[in-house]
């Protein structure tokens, strides 16, 4: 199946903007500048199919675009970049009951702005943006959801701003309509839901030490043949090999495993500082007798095969897409 990223290059739009309302002028003006930056090689695609299961099957019923939920969202790529996945169709609701939910490709590309596009934005959007989230920001992510429906590629007629602190942890973001029709944008919206935390969740996990980019591009990627003849590049894909036991060792006095070297559930542990005080019983960082306070980077702990928390961080390896499966196995 063509991935969402060569499913867009490979759609020209046919869009006449002289005669379209407003809103269709410039949605067509972003899928035109999105398409220019995925023909950009600098521009990395990610595939997220495993955090979309991640997210259909959490007990998690209310997520919100702000530190409490997500973890570290700062910038992982210097100017943009393209998140994708293919929705498992179902979400688990209240009670444990699983709700069907509509079944496509979606995809969400970010580019890093600066604070003058935001303010030329303030504008636009007649004072929409609150005065705290430009002051107290550090990035500003503007986000553009994609779908494709039936084989055919398109971008949701709505954007969204995300205001992202120092630290990395996400204030809060703004969802600006393109569409004049509010009972069609909140139909839209609902079948559209996740499409602002799947990419999320997907940059916390970039973000941790021991997290990898595995190159997928032979198993996901169209034959090359097949680009040169639609005239379309050949994009590299990415997918998130999460495997803790790479880069971590075990504590004296965890449990241990066969396969597993922590004993728990996988889970993202926040970057945060460690205090170790030589009082006779503490073995110091990492059990090396190192004494004092040390910054310990983002980084997974646990393993799949211990199921899962109730968490918001946390991943489990679908069966299904079979390519993904295959891609992140330990």
């Amino acid at each position: 199946m063509l991935r969402l990223a060569h499913r867009i290059l490979s759609q020209t739009g046919k869009l006449s903007l002289l005669v379209a309302p407003q809103w269709m002028q410039n949605s067509a003006r972003r899928y035109q500048l999105v398409q220019h930056a995925l023909r950009d090689s600098r521009t990395p695609v990610i595939i997220a199919d495993n955090v979309a299961v991640y997210y259909a099957e959490s007990p998690k019923q209310e997520w919100a675009v702000t530190g409490e939920d997500f973890a570290c969202v700062a910038p992982p790529f210097e100017h943009a970049w393209f998140i994708e996945w293919i929705d498992p169709g179902y979400l688990i609701g209240p009670g444990g009951v699983r709700q069907r939910t509509a079944t496509g490709q979606f995809g969400s590309f970010f580019l890093n702005v600066d604070r003058t596009t935001v303010v030329k934005m303030q504008e636009y959007l007649a004072g929409k943006i609150r005065d705290e989230l430009l002051n107290e920001a550090r990035w500003f992510l503007w986000v553009h959801h994609l779908l494709a429906f039936q084989g055919h590629a398109g971008l949701v007629p709505f954007w969204d701003l995300v205001f992202v602190k120092e630290t990395g942890e996400p204030l809060d973001h703004v969802t600006v309509a393109e569409m004049a029709d509010q009972e069609a944008f909140r139909a839209m919206e609902s079948q559209t839901k996740g499409r602002l935390h799947i990419p999320c969740l997907t940059l916390g996990f970039l973000h941790c030490k021991n997290v990898s980019q595995l190159d997928v591009t032979k198993e996901e990627g169209p034959p090359p043949k097949w680009c040169r003849r639609q005239r379309v590049p050949e994009l590299k894909y990415h997918a998130l090999q999460i495997d803790p036991n790479l880069s971590t060792k075990p504590r004296p006095g965890e449990r241990k495993t066969e396969g597993d070297r922590s004993g728990k559930a996988l889970h993202i542990c926040r970057g945060h500082f460690a205090h170790y005080r030589d009082d006779g019983v503490s073995q110091g960082l990492f059990g090396r007798r190192q004494y004092g306070t040390f910054w310990i980077p983002s980084h997974t702990r646990g393993s799949q095969e211990h199921g899962r928390v109730v968490s918001t961080y946390n991943v489990k390896v679908p069966s299904n897409p079979q390519a993904m499966s295959r891609a992140l196995q330990a």
